[in-house]
């Protein structure tokens, strides 16, 4: 998980976000409780406008207590 993590962060940060997202949703499969997985695949959703499908992450998030 901390490997993945990694990866979406440096694709994340590259504006790789079609990559940054599939890497997201493989760690929030396998970590569904992983808050700052959930915050960031709401922020990648949103830079990509899609800001409908990133809400039901952001809940998560909060509900996780992630920043």
């Amino acid at each position: 998980e901390a490997a993945l993590e990694l990866l979406a962060r440096a694709y994340f940060a590259s504006a790789q976000l079609g990559r940054a997202e599939a890497v997201l949703r493989q760690l929030v499969e396998r970590a569904p409780s992983n808050g700052w997985a959930r915050r960031a695949l709401a922020r990648t959703l949103e830079r990509q406008s899609r800001r409908a499908e990133a809400v039901p992450h952001h809940r998560m998030a909060d509900a996780l207590g992630a920043e």
